[in-house]
């Protein structure tokens, strides 16, 4: 814990996104083993993935789950987005997945 806060003030953050099953989670280890990345690893969330370690937004199973959140215009978080707007998001996202960087 305590990681996120430095780091996104002097890094750039990266998200991974995709359907599943279309390689997200190769990139995201490969880009986990590489020392000048945080990662999230050993979470118990499926897949170590972020959208489970938070309750800033919505994760796939509101949206039907694995694969339907695809064709759900309402799972689409753009720059338009209202609720959350993504750069208000920012922080919270942030502060929940802090305890979980590696």
């Amino acid at each position: 814990g305590g990681f996120a806060p430095r780091a996104w003030a002097a890094r750039p953050i990266i998200f991974v996104g995709g359907l599943h099953r279309s390689g997200t989670t190769v990139l995201t280890t490969l880009l986990g083993a590489s020392p000048l990345a945080a990662s999230f690893r050993d979470t118990d969330a499926p897949e170590d993935e972020g959208q489970h370690l938070q309750n800033v937004v919505p994760t796939d199973e509101r949206y039907g789950g694995v694969g339907r959140f695809a064709v759900d215009g309402n799972a689409r978080w753009t720059e338009a987005t209202t609720k959350p707007a993504p750069r208000e998001a920012a922080a919270p996202l942030l502060e929940a997945w802090d305890a979980h960087w590696t």
